[in-house]
């Protein structure tokens, strides 16, 4: 059988499930670290914090380096800023993955980035259907967060490219899960 599309999302959004398109709610804890002290706070918690700006790094979840002093990091724990001159508050990012051999067919449509060459641990700020999001190349896809307020647009606009693809091609070979 070919490979389907699934989304799953942070919030829930009405069930849907059809041969190509399945949506669940799943939650990702993101926190903010920022300020002179970040990079030290960072080092302190045991987080491998990433050498060059626009860079990530696997974890227990993940951390990116958005700035010379600047985190976004998922991790269950946030980093203490305790007297380290920076500032840590937590995100709530919508974050979807988009998985399967046709994740690139479907971000073609909605973005302009040529992520022909974006693999496992890849991390990128881009626009797709004109939102703002974060990348970060995960095993057979990206996972992707954007404000909460864009969410459900973005969520319902993938789920749109990825049926409008199944319909065309029979199957899209994506799937849209976090």
């Amino acid at each position: 059988m070919a490979p389907t599309a699934t989304l799953d999302s942070m919030q829930p959004m009405s069930s849907l499930a059809t041969r190509s398109v399945s949506l669940q709610p799943r939650a990702l804890p993101l926190w903010h670290l920022l300020g002179p002290g970040s990079p030290g706070a960072v080092q302190s918690a045991g987080l491998p914090p990433p050498e060059i700006m626009q860079a990530a790094a696997l974890t227990d979840g993940f951390i990116a380096r958005t700035g010379r002093e600047e985190f976004l990091i998922a991790t269950i724990t946030p980093p203490t800023a305790d007297s380290l001159c920076c500032w840590c508050y937590g995100r709530d990012d919508r974050v979807l993955a988009l998985t399967g051999p046709d994740w690139r067919r479907v971000m073609a449509q909605v973005c302009h980035a040529d992520l022909r060459g974006f693999g496992p641990d890849d991390w990128q700020l881009l626009a797709a259907a004109g939102v703002n999001l974060w990348c970060l190349g995960i095993d057979e896809g990206l996972l992707l967060g954007c404000d909460p307020s864009l969410g459900h647009y973005l969520q319902q606009t993938l789920t749109e490219v990825v049926r409008d693809l199944t319909a065309a091609g029979g199957r899209s070979g994506a799937q849209l899960t976090s």
